[in-house]
């Protein structure tokens, strides 16, 4: 299983948004102070933020986690279980998440 680098994962324990790709920030620029972010396979610590769609991003992620936390704070945020995605109300429209579909071995 590998992540795909051009989309974001909604996560919902993570406090951070921490986006790997470089491609999907704007306003690139160093921090105020660094950030360990602790996941499970090590630290990563970074000391860039930049943007994505008005969402303040950590850079330097091992992947591009949308923090379900962070989203909530911004926008009013909706499950639809009968067809299973999450739907953030933005206003400029909905945003749908939806689940990745390939299988997670373990």
């Amino acid at each position: 299983f590998f992540l795909i680098n051009n989309i974001f994962y909604l996560v919902n324990c993570s406090t951070v948004t921490a986006v790997k790709n470089k491609k999907l920030l704007s306003n690139l620029q160093e921090a105020k102070e660094q950030l360990n972010v602790i996941y499970n396979v090590g630290i990563v610590t970074t000391g860039q933020v930049g943007t994505h769609g008005g969402i303040h991003c950590w850079f330097k992620g091992i992947a591009n986690i949308l923090s379900m936390h962070k989203l909530e704070q911004l926008y009013c945020i909706a499950y639809d279980d009968w067809d299973g995605y999450y739907v953030a109300h933005h206003p400029k429209g909905a945003l749908h998440l939806k689940k990745d579909q390939r299988p997670v071995f373990h």
